[in-house]
């Protein structure tokens, strides 16, 4: 009935009080429903995520009586509360930023991956107990974790390393990527090395690694290597990093395959920290 009220609404005051009421509804019936009213949360949630998703980015143009009582950041604080309202809107927020991600408007990745990064904090537990205990859930979560993957790394590939407007802008969305993803890598660090896989079969990073691994004496000459390359480098050991930050697994691991993959870390032994 919620959904129902909700769709097609303009009127940021409405929105405003409709997006507090499903968010406010949904953690009621999860919380302290039973089983029964659980299940008809995640049975609802793509009717909930198709609704909210036209309201993604957020066009806001209040009316004159409400320009003073309702800002833009009130309703997107709202909008992404009940995205977060629960972890069975993760397959339809992934779908969401897939959908949207091609945009060249700064603005909606930034608010996208903050919206990710909101959402992987709030549930990262829930999501990890279903991924430990549910053979059928472990095989979902892991392709999601794929796709998110791939939506970070692009946003994170296109950083523009120059001094312009532009270059401000993605590096902003670069950042924010960066923070999602480590909190991407957060949710399975304790109990897998799905994210470590990823980012050792990353391209980039393989690439990364290679160019430590020639060092100044190498084929290729640092100081007359393009600056373009130089920094795809750069970006890609910032992910090789963010990654063994998660947790004292992943550091380990990335520790242990990059001293199989360069000799740059030697003679690390009495202090382990990964040098790049």
């Amino acid at each position: 009935v919620l959904v129902r009220f909700l769709d097609g609404e303009m009127d940021p005051r409405c929105l405003l009080l409709a997006f507090g009421s499903i968010e406010w509804a949904v953690g009621l019936l999860r919380g302290k429903g039973g089983r029964e009213l659980d299940l008809a949360v995640v049975r609802n949630a793509a009717a909930l995520a198709d609704v909210l998703s036209c309201y993604f980015p957020l066009s806001f143009s209040p009316p004159k009586d409400a320009a003073k009582t309702v800002t833009r950041e009130d309703l997107l604080e709202a909008l992404f509360s009940c995205y977060c309202s629960t972890p069975s809107l993760f397959p339809h927020l992934i779908q969401l930023l897939e959908d949207r991600f091609p945009s060249p408007k700064s603005e909606t990745k930034v608010e996208g991956l903050r919206l990710l990064g909101y959402f992987l904090e709030k549930f990262a537990g829930d999501l990890r107990a279903d991924y430990e205990e549910h053979d059928e859930k472990k095989q979902e979560l892991e392709a999601l974790v794929d796709q998110a993957w791939d939506l970070l790394r692009g946003q994170i590939s296109q950083r523009q390393d120059t001094a312009s407007t532009v270059a401000d802008a993605s590096c902003d969305v670069a950042s924010r990527a960066l923070e999602a993803l480590g909190k991407l890598a957060d949710l399975l660090g304790p109990c897998s090395l799905k994210v470590v896989d990823l980012a050792f079969e990353d391209a980039e990073v393989v690439a990364a690694l290679a160019a430590c691994a020639s060092g100044p004496s190498g084929s290729e000459d640092p100081p007359h290597r393009p600056k373009s390359k130089t920094m795809a480098h750069c970006r890609a050991l910032e992910v090789l990093s963010t990654v063994a930050g998660s947790s004292v697994l992943a550091f380990a691991e990335v520790l242990r395959r990059t001293r199989e993959a360069v000799d740059v870390l030697q003679g690390l032994d009495q202090e382990p920290i990964l040098a790049v």
